[in-house]
């Protein structure tokens, strides 16, 4: 019997220490952690026997419990901030308050505000306190905010709606989207067209006699046109290498013998070079080297735009002395010498394909 009553004593003993430590551990205040932050609401973690409460920095009187248990506290009202609280329903001890910021302003985007795009990415002027988002409602997407003003992973020749909202503090509402404005992505990524692109061709044999002419053919860098598969429609961003003047110097002496320019905006463009002004000695030959200026331009809104920079190649061609009227008696011996070969050949293969034939 002793024995039995030395149980329940220590049966008694051991609930009423648990129940004391119970009381303790209810008598320490909450503490409020936010886990989430919405445009006009924050969620916190949820605390046994609490009910939350919350009031606009500054306010008079006491906190607004009026959403009870619930641990997502609807807020509004307030330009700064808001002070969050939880307290403990048993005991009445309240948690020290944890600050929330007010949202930021809406922000107002204008068409100006889109810089550029190529066929994955859109950019937008660039702006410290903004975070973008394109979206598209009928494909049923729309992209991660960015805190980049270039909107990267979209697709080709498409139409996104793009928005932008005010980056926000670590304990700050979010703020509200902007209106939306409408932006294709190109058809192809940009063409950029590189100095080494650029070429001087010269069309000539051996050495050009003084005084005659020969073909000078300048192409700058875009895409190649002749390509069944190349798209030469221009998109946002392009660059691109155009011929605007051309000078042929004399190596040994840097004299300019004849100059030209285009005025045309073709990537490919060509011109006669003439060797009169050439300066060469009897018996020797002089080398004249023909230098391209390449004008470097982007597609700019809409439009080819001359950029800073230009680029300069050259090739070079020997000139020979005129030749004299001995020489060119026998040029024009050679040439129809060369004619009447010729000729004879053509019609001994005539001749040789009727008596196959006959055969």
């Amino acid at each position: 019997m002793k024995n039995v009553k030395k149980s329940f004593a220590l049966l008694f003993a051991v609930i009423f220490a648990f129940s004391a430590m119970s009381v303790v551990a209810s008598a320490v205040a909450p503490v409020v952690t936010v886990t989430e932050y919405g445009k006009t609401s924050v969620t916190v973690k949820q605390l046994d026997n609490c009910v939350y409460g919350w009031k606009a920095i500054g306010a008079e009187g006491g906190y607004d419990y009026s959403g009870g248990t619930s641990n997502v506290i609807e807020l509004a009202g307030s330009t700064k901030g808001y002070e969050i609280v939880a307290k403990n329903f048993i005991t009445d001890e309240v948690s020290t308050a944890v600050t929330v910021l007010a949202a930021p302003e809406k922000p107002v985007l204008k068409n100006s505000d889109y810089v550029s795009c190529t066929a994955t990415t859109i950019t937008m002027k660039a702006n410290s306190n903004y975070q973008y988002k394109a979206f598209n409602k009928q494909l049923g997407f729309e992209t991660e905010w960015s805190d980049s003003n270039t909107i990267t992973g979209l697709v080709k020749d498409t139409e996104y709606s793009v928005i932008a909202r005010n980056k926000v503090a670590e304990n700050q509402l979010l703020g509200e989207d902007s209106n939306a404005i409408l932006i294709r992505t190109t058809a192809r990524d940009s063409f950029t067209g590189k100095k080494e692109d650029c070429r001087v061709d010269l069309a000539y044999t051996g050495s050009v006699p003084q005084g005659t002419s020969i073909k000078v053919t300048a192409t700058g860098s875009y895409i190649d046109s002749a390509s069944p598969s190349a798209d030469t429609t221009p998109v946002e961003g392009d660059t691109r290498y155009v011929p605007r003047k051309w000078y042929a110097k004399q190596t040994d002496s840097g004299i300019i013998v004849d100059s030209g320019e285009w005025a045309s905006d073709l990537t490919v463009k060509s011109d006669m070079v003439e060797t009169t002004n050439v300066t060469v000695k009897k018996g020797s030959t002089v080398d004249v080297r023909v230098e391209v200026e390449f004008e470097l331009q982007s597609y700019t809104n809409g439009k080819w735009v001359k950029k800073l920079g230009t680029v300069i190649d050259s090739n070079t061609f020997p000139v020979a002395p005129k030749a004299g009227s001995g020489q060119k008696v026998l040029q024009i011996l050679t040439s129809v010498i060369n004619l009447a070969t010729k000729a004879l050949l053509t019609f001994f293969k005539l001749i040789n394909q009727f008596l196959t034939k006959a055969n």
